[in-house]
């Protein structure tokens, strides 16, 4: 199956253009070609006998409604650990291993926590869990928002 990477190739280097040069011919002609493919991937997904994914997943409410929390929450958290080395370096002027001992911070939380929060979610259960920890995330993006842009140290 070639259209799932073609329709994301695409999508990306459409995004990649209108970064760089802004919307144009080139833009387009990307974009058109991302949604032709995934639409041509979901018709064959559709219309064959054993899909490589079962659509019908998505007709279930819950199951749709978690896995796209998921995907904000990982997205998010991900987007966080890929752009803050970049703030303290060129914005707080940290050094480069001040750096990592700051990033090994959210790794660190991780392990200790893993190991308990097997209990807690049988204890509370597991979407007062989950959309706990998806707020307290969510709190501290909304902080980080608001982080100088200039160093105020």
């Amino acid at each position: 199956m070639l259209y799932p990477l073609l329709s994301v190739f695409f999508l990306l280097y459409f995004i990649n253009q209108v970064q760089s040069k802004g919307t144009g011919f080139i833009a387009g002609i990307a974009f058109a070609s991302a949604v032709i493919a995934g639409i041509y991937f979901l018709h064959i997904e559709i219309c064959i006998p054993q899909p490589m994914v079962n659509l019908a997943l998505f007709r279930n409410r819950y199951f749709t409604l978690g896995t796209v929390s998921s995907l904000l929450n990982f997205a998010s958290q991900y987007i966080l650990v890929f752009l803050t080395p970049f703030y303290l370096q060129r914005v707080i002027h940290y050094t480069p291993d001040k750096i990592g001992l700051l990033m090994t911070c959210f790794p660190f939380a991780v392990m200790v926590v893993a190991p308990f929060s097997g209990a807690l979610s049988d204890r509370l259960g597991t979407r007062e869990l989950a959309f706990s920890g998806a707020a307290v995330f969510a709190a501290a993006l909304l902080a980080m928002a608001f982080l100088p842009v200039a160093a105020c140290v």
